[in-house]
């Protein structure tokens, strides 16, 4: 297994800090995956995962319309990075 280059190390430590406020700060924790998301844009393996991870944040808000269209791409993605 190769070691992540800092693009992915931040997007990395992005998905970590979001992950440690979903409980306590979900809006905070929102911002934080849209950011990695964002950044994400040149790794699809991560950015399947940061939309995964949206996903999830948004559902935390109770904002959950917006969850199966980020969830669905966050699966194409991932199967488009060869990640089953």
């Amino acid at each position: 297994m190769s070691t992540p280059g800092p693009l992915a190390e931040e997007i990395l430590a992005l998905f970590a800090e979001s992950d440690g406020l979903l409980r306590t700060d979900p809006r905070r924790a929102l911002e934080l995956a849209q950011h990695a998301e964002a950044r994400s844009d040149t790794l699809p393996g991560l950015r399947a995962r940061a939309l995964l991870k949206v996903s999830v944040c948004h559902f935390a808000l109770g904002e959950t319309g917006v969850c199966p269209h980020l969830l669905e791409e966050s699966i194409r993605l991932a199967r488009q990075a060869g990640d089953h």
